[in-house]
């Protein structure tokens, strides 16, 4: 039998009928030689630059969409690393050109504050990184408009080099992060923490009085905080982020119940609530009452908390914006301080616009501290009665509607002190409903005792100082 093969529309023909080609460029998937990673890399710039974090699965399904093959996973993962280099440069010429850059930046931003920290050695003109500080101006200028509260943190770079950022943010009327201030150091440690928190108070805080800063209980902080050695002026008020703290004591009293009481008697406004959810702990675990009255009270409770808080029971501000900022701490040094300044431009834009609808608006505060307010006054409206307790003073007491065997409380609001025995007013530098029935009762416009730190113009201020 003679094979023979011929061309026929499409078919080869070897003796009988086969399946017509359907290997068509649109549709090959298999890796090509000429897409090699210089070609990979080039097509990845706009991406990398966008998300310096791209997996490979989605660079594969990129390489695929643009030139119709799809590279392997070697070819892949080499052209995202040439790709990262071509936008970011490399860790240690970075790390080289830091300097450079920091100069440069406080050039063309002028009173952005950076300070060096080296270690001398034997060689002549070297010297060895030892910490970096930098905090920018616009961030300098906008805390004076900010509530007088710093959450700091520390977190981990990944890379070439094991170093770690320190940050610090505030908070701004509408209750967002309010970026104050960086550090690279080696490792947190108490001499790292409390040369940051001098320059932090030295260049951010300035004369600021009676700040609340509040932190995980990482002991190069508490070193630093029973020092007072970075302070000036000295009274700041430091406190616990209660979240690390309730994961410290869950990790000693395994019980989902005890869980629950120890975070609702660090919430409670009202002394009286909180020595019941304490009883009810101890009856629980005397082991776990005991444990926590280890702690001043003051560092993690709410009710003598003192308003130093104002409201934040946790370091959630510093980190959510380290977890803005998780892009950036896989970068080469020099792109990640890059990084730090886009972040605050892009954010200052973002949340200006926002200043001016509410100023344009002839709102006088954000719309989470408009509600806040409205919830309360709702409430006021269902006390029922005032009594003068002391008038020299300003002190008159209110008493709650009762309601399903609630309320029917007498809650005791001193107007001079701004004050109130339910706690919220203190805490929240914000009248609550007992307050707000006093005020209609006495004829005083209750919004006048909000505070200017919540006000739409003091958000347009810190965003355009």
């Amino acid at each position: 039998m003679i094979r023979f093969r011929e061309i026929s529309s499409g078919m080869w023909k070897t003796g009988k009928m086969i399946e017509p080609h359907t290997c068509l460029t649109d549709n090959y998937k298999e890796d090509h030689f000429n897409l090699n990673d210089n070609m990979i890399a080039s097509s990845l710039i706009p991406y990398v630059m966008q998300n310096p974090d791209i997996n490979i699965k989605m660079i594969r399904e990129i390489i695929k969409g643009k030139h119709h093959y799809t590279p392997s996973y070697r070819k892949a993962q080499k052209g995202r690393r040439k790709a990262f280099r071509m936008v970011y440069g490399d860790f240690e010429s970075s790390f080289k050109a830091l300097p450079r850059y920091m100069a440069a930046l406080q050039l063309f931003n002028p009173g952005t504050i950076i300070e060096w920290e080296h270690h001398s050695t034997t060689m002549q003109g070297e010297q060895i990184f030892k910490f970096l500080f930098w905090a920018f101006k616009q961030s300098i200028d906008g805390f004076k408009s900010c509530r007088p509260v710093i959450s700091i943190d520390g977190t981990h770079l990944y890379g070439l080099y094991d170093i770690k950022l320190l940050i610090a943010v505030g908070i701004d009327a509408n209750g967002n992060i309010f970026p104050l201030a960086y550090a690279l150091v080696a490792r947190e440690s108490f001499e790292s923490w409390s040369w940051f928190l001098k320059l932090l108070w030295t260049h951010v805080v300035c004369e600021r009085q009676g700040i609340g800063l509040i932190s995980d209980r990482h002991q190069g902080i508490l070193q630093c905080v029973q020092s007072y050695d970075w302070l000036s002026p000295p009274n700041t008020y430091h406190r616990f982020c209660v979240r690390h703290l309730k994961a410290n004591f869950n990790k000693k009293f395994v019980n989902s119940e005890l869980e629950n009481l120890m975070w609702l008697a660090a919430t409670e406004h009202q002394e009286k609530k909180f020595m019941q959810r304490m009883q009810q702990i101890k009856t629980l675990s005397p082991a776990a009452y005991e444990w926590l009255n280890e702690f001043p009270l003051e560092k993690w409770t709410m009710y003598k908390d003192g308003g130093r808080r104002w409201g934040a029971m946790t370091t959630n501000v510093s980190e959510s914006y380290n977890g803005l900022l998780k892009k950036a701490r896989g970068l080469p040094v020099t792109a990640m301080v890059r990084m730090t300044f886009k972040a605050l431009v892009d954010r200052f834009v973002e949340r200006n616009n926002l200043a001016i609808a509410l100023l344009q608006s002839n709102m006088p505060w954000p719309l989470a501290i408009d509600k806040k307010f409205n919830d309360y006054y709702q409430r006021a409206q269902g006390h029922t009665d005032m009594m003068t307790y002391n008038t020299g003073d300003g002190v008159f007491e209110i008493l709650t509607f009762a309601h399903d065997g609630k309320g029917g409380n007498v809650h005791k609001v001193t107007a001079k002190g701004k004050k109130c025995s339910c706690g919220k007013w203190r805490n929240y530098h914000m009248p609550c409903s007992h307050a707000i029935k006093f005020c209609g009762l006495r004829g005083i416009e209750p919004k006048s005792y909000v505070s200017k730190f919540y006000s739409a113009s003091f958000l347009s201020n810190c965003l355009n100082s």
